[in-house]
């Protein structure tokens, strides 16, 4: 990931923030996250940041969270050049959770999960994920852990945030007719191997998305800005160029 950022940085301005809930960000105790006050979040910064209108680069949740800012594009209330999508599941219908995120939306079930929810049971449902060419290394992985749990002392916000896959269900059809009419260009830079969002989702680009800026990675999963990130951090400069 700094590889990418570092490549991309040497030619563009680069901004990257956490999403509330994520990373060093506030967990503020019985938050209700929402995609769409995400959104709200995002569009401030870009007004104060880049007003003239970014190219968006947005991996999973914050692949869904560049929808509605489609959406809003749509409506006249954001601006944006271009948007780059990395694996998500942006058709909500042949997306696949994996078994402990299915779980976790459980009531109960899902909060006692969160509470023992160690780091190597993180590295290891993470791991799944990622392609055999391009594992998962184990600290990355402990990093990513500890930047969840920070400002989290329940222990429970990463059950929290999962709320967005029901989110994203009700809301399917307002998601793909942005994504689908849309006239901000779009590329999307897929991991094949992913089992979540990968050979499905970009099945159905190709189906639905005349002409569609696709790039599949045959030997990745669902991370490719992790897992190759110079070829990602290449794809990405060739885009925001034009």
């Amino acid at each position: 990931m700094g590889g990418r950022r570092t490549r991309v940085g040497r030619r563009h301005r680069v901004i990257s923030f956490d999403f509330l809930g994520y990373g060093a960000s506030a967990k503020p105790p019985g938050h209700r996250y929402s995609v769409f006050e995400q959104a709200d979040l995002a569009e401030a910064i870009i007004a104060a940041y880049a007003p003239s209108g970014p190219t968006v680069v947005a991996y999973d949740y914050g692949a869904i969270v560049a929808t509605e800012l489609l959406a809003r594009q749509h409506e006249h209330t954001a601006s944006l050049r271009r948007c780059i999508f990395l694996n998500a599941g942006l058709f909500a219908e042949v997306y696949r959770p994996r078994i402990a995120q299915r779980a976790s939306l459980i009531p109960v079930l899902g909060a006692l999960l969160a509470r023992a929810f160690t780091e190597s049971l993180f590295y290891r449902t993470w791991g799944e994920v990622f392609s055999t060419e391009h594992p998962l290394d184990r600290e990355l992985a402990g990093l990513h852990y500890r930047a969840l749990r920070e400002n989290d002392p329940g222990r429970d916000i990463q059950r929290k945030l999962l709320r967005y896959i029901p989110e994203r269900a009700a809301n399917a059809s307002h998601f793909e007719s942005a994504l689908l009419g849309t006239t901000v260009p779009l590329t999307f830079l897929w991991g094949m191997r992913d089992p979540v969002s990968g050979a499905a989702i970009a099945e159905q680009l190709r189906n639905r998305i005349p002409a569609v800026d696709l790039v599949e990675y045959d030997d990745v999963g669902h991370c490719p800005h992790i897992e190759i990130p110079d070829r990602v951090a290449i794809d990405i400069l060739r885009r925001s160029a034009s």
